[in-house]
């Protein structure tokens, strides 16, 4: 495999920092989220114990959910479209500081994400293999050196968060509604899809927030690992239009 990069060494350090934020923002929300959820369950157990509340209590609550939920969403989705753009350019520097022997262009370290089932393995490969290459190992010695284990740990939350599919789009289209559950016409199956829905909401959102803080752990790291290691190959100009055959 082989990759051409144009243009000199591009620092990710100013990606990596907003990533970051983006993380430190979802972490947040995802935790309001999880409030409102447990709150949610609360309500939803004293339906399940026959008892009613307010129409006017139940719609507020719905709103919440919408207005809680979508915005937790679209930090989300920022956070992963910025990550993703992060991850680019430290696969384009790790190739352009020449390190020899890696198997991952930038492109298709971005691209294994979207790689149906592939994307819960790859992309973790992809993370390994940059951070051995940003080591401080010897150019010829890269593969043996170590990988901190929290990438690992990063990773298992990753995939947990991305298998407990409880989506939020069923809240933020209004699809999930507590006032179906008031009325003379309210069906009864509804309480138990409910009840089980808001409980995996919880969960996402808890593993949401370990994914999150671990994400900035990651991202922080790594870039570190980079420019120690451009400091070291590159100097502060970075090489030109390296070559490099993998």
């Amino acid at each position: 495999m082989s990759a051409r990069n144009e243009g000199r060494y591009r620092s990710a350090s100013r990606l990596a920092l907003w990533a970051s934020i983006l993380f430190v923002a979802h972490a947040v929300t995802a935790a309001a989220a999880a409030l409102l959820n447990a709150y949610q369950l609360a309500l939803l157990g004293v339906f399940r114990f026959g008892g009613t509340i307010p129409h006017a209590l139940a719609e507020a609550q719905d709103a919440r959910q919408r207005v809680v939920t979508g915005f937790e969403f679209g930090i989300e989705l920022a956070a992963l479209i910025l990550l993703l753009t992060w991850l680019y350019r430290v696969s384009r520097n790790t190739w352009t500081l020449r390190t020899e022997g890696m198997q991952y262009t930038p492109g298709w370290s971005v691209g294994w994400f979207f790689v149906p089932v592939a994307g819960l393995v790859m992309p973790y490969n992809v993370f390994h293999e940059l951070w051995r290459a940003n080591s401080s190992a010897a150019a010829g010695q890269w593969r043996q050196a170590a990988v901190s284990p929290v990438l690992g740990v990063w990773w298992a939350a990753y995939v947990a968060s991305a298998l407990i599919h409880y989506s939020p789009l069923q809240v933020v289209l209004g699809r999930v509604r507590m006032t179906k559950l008031l009325g003379s016409h309210a069906d009864p199956f509804w309480l138990d899809h409910l009840w089980e829905f808001f409980w995996g909401r919880l969960l996402v959102d808890v593993v949401g927030i370990a994914a999150s803080v671990l994400t900035v752990v990651v991202v922080v790291r790594l870039t570190g690992l980079q420019k120690r290691r451009h400091a070291a190959v590159g100097g502060p100009e970075g090489p030109q239009d390296a070559t490099t055959t993998a």
